[in-house]
């Protein structure tokens, strides 16, 4: 901050008094309009006269003079020096001239404040700005630290995903808590928002072709990997939907039941409906569909979305023309076809329809029927594995 001088010694009134003369000086200089060096050299020899005059003689303060402004309009842009009785009638002539006592022109406001207020003013600017600055951040600088926060969303969220995609649905259950799940499902949100089509909106259609409206009160849907929200209780609110999922949010706490996908708290043949939206991801999905042959009615279904690439050897033409099914090798994942063989022949469940979902074929549907219970089929043999490929991310 610049201090606020005081102007009352003689000396420092002298030395303004010749820093504005000097200054007005090389105003003049570039004007049009100067005086003639005859008319300079007898305002020269006025001004001498002056010279023995003492401070008592100086009209009034510095202050007073660069606040007066003569009345005239057409001086009006100009700093003038008021008159005082005392003073001499060659000295009042000068000054209704718009020179002062030297002959030299007044300097205007609008060069004043270029000359002055700039230098004046600069340190104060230059505050402001860096105060604005520092309440303000850039929006550069927001741009780049929401761009890292989601980088470090999708980092935890591969991170939980690949555990999911290898591990048992036990050991998920252990190994999960809800500041996770919340985390998990809220990146997981924000990329299916870039994918054309939804796979819980497919199942949705899906239910709603099958389903009779009149009898829809006695359907019970069990949605089981139902994710942070309950897709199908909200899409169907007078079926008996039953939610399930490893942790229920605070919102949906009465809704979503916080189950392990092996071991649901649903009685023997409860179910009409029983849907997978690519929940399939633990590695003991021997133990989840038999759980899903206990709990379904006798020609129950499963609906499930799954994707593409987790079947070995799937190709895009399996809705037009079949493949012959290989020898079936237990410890590799599985193709399409011996997964769908597997089901038929040891978890009582036959596929009755199949498509993969447009526009890109990233996702294929299988719809599962019931037709025998796995105690009738297998007798207490030990049933056969169902390995596929887990989803896991490029680390780039």
């Amino acid at each position: 901050m610049h201090q606020k001088h005081n102007f009352d010694s003689p000396k420092d009134r002298q030395r303004l008094l010749k820093y504005l003369d000097f200054e007005r000086q090389k105003s003049a200089i570039t004007s049009t309009s100067c005086f003639s060096l005859q008319e300079r050299s007898q305002q020269k020899s006025k001004s001498l006269k002056r010279t023995d005059k003492t401070d008592a003689d100086i009209p009034i303060s510095i202050e007073e003079r660069t606040k007066s402004v003569v009345k005239d309009q057409s001086d009006s842009s100009r700093i003038a020096i008021p008159s005082k009785k005392n003073w001499s009638e060659n000295n009042r002539q000068i000054l209704k001239k718009d020179t002062n006592i030297s002959g030299m022109k007044f300097l205007s406001k609008n060069s004043l404040n270029d000359e002055f207020n700039h230098k004046i003013r600069s340190h104060s600017i230059v505050s402001d700005s860096k105060e604005n600055f520092d309440n303000q951040p850039d929006e550069c600088s927001r741009r780049l630290a929401s761009k890292a926060q989601r980088t470090l969303s999708f980092a935890m969220f591969r991170h939980l995903n690949e555990f999911l995609y290898t591990h048992t649905s036990f050991q998920s259950r252990k190994k999960f808590d809800e500041s996770k799940f919340l985390q998990y499902h809220q990146a997981y949100d924000d990329i299916v928002k870039q994918w054309p089509l939804k796979p819980i909106d497919f199942i949705i259609e899906q239910l709603k072709n099958r389903i009779n409206s009149k009898k829809i009160s006695n359907i019970s849907i069990a949605d089981i990997g139902c994710g942070s929200k309950p897709r199908i209780a909200e899409a169907f609110p007078e079926a008996q939907t039953y939610s399930f999922d490893l942790y229920s949010s605070k919102d949906f706490s009465n809704i979503i039941i916080a189950a392990d996908m092996c071991c649901l708290p649903l009685e023997d043949n409860f179910c009409d409906y029983c849907i997978y939206s690519l929940s399939l991801m633990p590695s003991n999905l021997s133990d989840a569909f038999r759980e899903a042959n206990r709990i379904l009615k006798p020609n129950g279904c499963i609906m499930i979305v799954e994707v593409a690439s987790r079947f070995a050897e799937c190709k895009k033409n399996l809705n037009k023309q079949k493949i012959k099914a290989k020898k079936i090798n237990h410890k590799e994942h599985l193709g399409l076809e011996n997964f769908t063989k597997i089901l038929k022949q040891s978890y009582g469940f036959k596929m009755i329809d199949r498509k993969f979902l447009p526009p890109n074929d990233y996702f294929v549907y299988l719809l599962l029927r019931k037709n025998s219970s796995i105690q009738s089929i297998g007798n207490g043999t030990k049933l056969p594995p169902l390995n596929l490929k887990p989803c896991l991310y490029k680390i780039r």
